[in-house]
């Protein structure tokens, strides 16, 4: 399939004159279907089982040029709104083209000082095919042959306009509704546009990345507090699911510093079963350690290492700690039981 190199941006009700000035610009100015996207002409739009807003969003991505095709029913249509506002976005090359009675005065603020076209004017439609040839380096037609087109289609245009249905009024609530609908749109659009920039940037940071502490580095840059420690305690909690749960105790009891002595016989029968497959160790006067040599230990507690040292940096004020208290309702301290056992793997019967 031809790539889209040209976005023509209309009303739905306006398909009539779109569908003529479209046929003008093929014959006269070398523009062909297969690299034109205008939803509303048959060959050119949405095909069957594509969902429309999608295929419109993924279209107005990377066109050469777009059409703006600005009626009446143009500056009411919340859609065409949204249309406009992403290819301002993305800063395409946009040629605004006034149909009656819309006038230049009435052109949004994102147009401002854009050059735009009549669409009833011999003379601008002259100057709009040679800007269209020019960018997009198409082969014109012979000028005779644009200038026969040309007047017929200005003799049509009273005619089709004439027959197209006007936009509908709405009332003062109705329309600040959808103010507001279109406000969001616009502000969620330019959020994911500045996601999209931002990733790209992660991507090449990454690209640089020779070492996982380098790779860490750039996550933790392009990662909110929340995520980071999100991300750090699901992935220390997926290496300690291997171990056994007394394990996991003495882990906790030796890397928060935190006395205790096991107890209870069920405690030391799980204990004793840990040091038979080699992770705990037991001295002759019932200190327990941990055989940090064993591989999944040592996968475990590099990973809770980096859950701490991410704790142990954060600011005192930081507005994490607050957000931490309110969501958990205790602090997020590195040696907290109640810590570990909501986000790091510890079980409450398994207490020393």
């Amino acid at each position: 399939m031809a790539r889209t190199r040209v976005f023509i941006s209309h009303a739905v009700k306006d398909k009539a004159l779109v569908d003529a000035f479209f046929d003008l610009l093929q014959t006269g100015a070398g523009l062909t279907p297969n690299e034109t996207f205008c939803s509303s002409l048959e060959g050119m739009g949405i095909p069957a089982g594509k969902n429309f807003v999608d295929y419109i969003k993924e279209k107005v991505q990377h066109p050469d040029l777009v059409l703006l095709i600005l009626s009446p029913n143009y500056l009411e249509s919340l859609f065409c709104q949204c249309e406009l506002g992403a290819g301002w976005a993305l800063s395409h090359d946009m040629i605004p083209i006034v149909v009656p009675p819309t006038k230049f005065s009435d052109l949004k603020a994102v147009l401002t000082g854009t050059h735009g076209y009549r669409i009833d004017s011999d003379t601008d439609l002259s100057e709009l095919r040679d800007q269209i040839v020019s960018l997009l380096k198409l082969s014109a037609p012979k000028t005779a042959r644009w200038d026969a087109k040309k007047k017929q289609f200005l003799e049509a245009v009273p005619g089709i306009l004439s027959k197209i249905e006007p936009p509908q009024r709405i009332a003062l609530k109705d329309h600040q509704e959808l103010q507001g609908r279109y406000d969001e749109a616009v502000a969620e659009m330019k959020t994911c546009l500045d996601e999209i920039d931002s990733l790209k940037t992660q991507i090449e940071r990454l690209k640089e990345c020779k070492d996982r502490d380098e790779v860490s580095e750039v996550e933790r840059d392009f990662s909110d507090e929340w995520e980071q420690f999100e991300t750090l305690c699901e992935n220390a909690s997926k290496l300690g699911q291997p171990l056994p749960a007394m394990v996991i105790e003495a882990i906790y009891h030796e890397l928060s510093g935190k006395a205790g002595v096991p107890y209870g016989q069920q405690t030391w029968d799980e204990i004793r079963a840990a040091s038979q497959e080699d992770y705990l160790h037991v001295s002759g006067d019932n200190a327990v350690s941990v055989n940090t040599e064993d591989p999944k230990i040592s996968r475990y507690m590099d990973a809770l290492n980096d859950v701490q040292r991410f704790l142990n940096g954060l600011d005192e004020d930081a507005s994490f700690n607050e957000k931490y208290k309110e969501e958990y309702d205790h602090r997020p301290v590195f040696t907290s039981r109640k810590l570990w056992e909501e986000h790091l793997g510890l079980l409450s019967h398994t207490k020393w």
